[in-house]
């Protein structure tokens, strides 16, 4: 029944597929969650739970990067807040080919939390945490990744991956993830600092490499935090034939080794 321009708010609680009563009238959610042309799905925080959640994932075909499961899928314009979203190992949310805004979520248990491909999305404020990639950024993505923390990812696991986009990076807390905090691949060009769309202002500290160049171009990474002042081989890592560019360097607050 929602049109673009409404707001659809949710109280708190875990919506999943299902039945909770038995009843044939209640058949739980349907996955993927389809967010409307201009539609803002906003939940209820609640500081002693996560407040609402949004679990589980169904079948989606992605034109760029074909099937797969996912629990939320934004269309043009479409924005979600104050959610917590759990993919049961699968994707948390899809961005295609669209505009909207991501903020306020908690992302956890998925396999890729945000997966952003071809869009101009702005992800903003939110808790990345115990999934396998925090955000995928992909195929000429150039959205604003902007004061999220994005740590504790888990196993191999990679804060954001970038592979042949360009976001920029802003003021985000990137840390503890064993396989890269950034990491960079093919034809990217995105900007943690200094390349027009970015200040910088990110902490990259204790992840298994900060920021991993495995492309070929030139990183603008100024005025970022690392874990040490002149950012050595482990703090920014040259795996192909581009370069990074850390002017203007800081230490972050807790730095690792």
């Amino acid at each position: 029944m929602a049109q673009g321009g409404d707001t659809i708010q949710v109280a708190a609680g875990t919506y999943q597929p299902g039945s909770t009563t038995g009843l044939p009238t209640d058949p739980g959610e349907t996955f993927p969650l389809r967010i409307k042309e201009r539609v803002l799905l906003t939940g209820e925080p609640n500081a002693a739970t996560q407040g609402t959640v949004l679990q589980g994932s169904g079948a989606y075909t992605s034109p760029a990067a074909g099937p797969l499961l996912a629990a939320v899928i934004l269309a043009e314009g479409a924005s979600i807040s104050r959610l917590t979203v759990r993919s049961e190992g699968r994707v948390g949310l899809v961005a295609e080919g669209v505009n909207g805004t991501v903020s306020n979520v908690q992302f956890t248990n998925n396999d890729t939390g945000a997966l952003l491909i071809s869009s101009n999305v702005t992800v903003s404020n939110n808790a990345i945490s115990q999934n396998n990639i925090g955000i995928k950024s992909m195929s000429g993505d150039a959205g604003l990744i902007a004061q999220n923390t994005i740590q504790n990812n888990t196993g191999g696991a990679i804060g954001v991956l970038i592979s042949n986009a360009a976001p920029a990076l802003r003021q985000n807390q990137i840390r503890n993830n064993p396989g890269g905090g950034v990491v960079i691949e093919g034809a990217s060009n995105p900007d943690l600092g200094g390349g027009g769309g970015s200040d910088g202002g990110n902490t990259l500290s204790c992840n298994g490499g900060d920021l991993i160049n495995n492309g070929n171009g030139a990183i603008f990474a100024r005025n970022n935090l690392w874990d040490h002042s002149a950012p050595d081989r482990v703090d920014a890592v040259n795996g192909g034939s581009g370069s990074i560019d850390t002017t203007g360097a800081g230490v972050a607050t807790t730095p690792c080794g």
